[in-house]
């Protein structure tokens, strides 16, 4: 039964589309710079239900869409994401990346996720 237990969490983090900031940063970025493509960032805590609950929308909805998960209370890349918000979590920020050029976008919890995640920034 133990065993079993294992398998399904590890088949369950295999299959999740939240990865941790660390991981996602060196799988999209090369000599330190990003590619071009639209990186979705969320900064959240464990002790926060409204990031939780935007955790497993992200996990439900979302699947398809990888999502780098910064930790508020263990990662240090925070205090530099957080300038984007209002000081509140969860922050989720959409960066999209052509020829160098940046576009940032902060998630309005008023806005539809789905237009917020669909819709390139003009």
């Amino acid at each position: 039964m133990l065993i079993l237990m294992m398998l399904i969490g590890m088949t369950m983090q295999a299959t999740d589309n939240l990865v941790p900031y660390g991981d996602y940063y060196q799988s999209n970025t090369k000599d330190g710079r990003w590619n071009n493509g639209t990186y979705v960032i969320l900064v959240a805590a464990e002790w926060c239900s409204p990031c939780k609950m935007l955790k497993d929308k992200l996990r439900a909805d979302f699947k398809d869409i990888q999502v780098g998960l910064v930790d508020l209370d263990k990662d240090e890349v925070t205090k530099s994401l957080m300038q984007y918000g209002d000081g509140k979590v969860p922050l989720l920020l959409r960066y999209d990346i052509v020829e160098g050029k940046v576009n940032l976008r902060k998630w309005d919890r008023k806005e539809d996720l789905k237009i917020f995640l669909a819709n390139p920034i003009k």
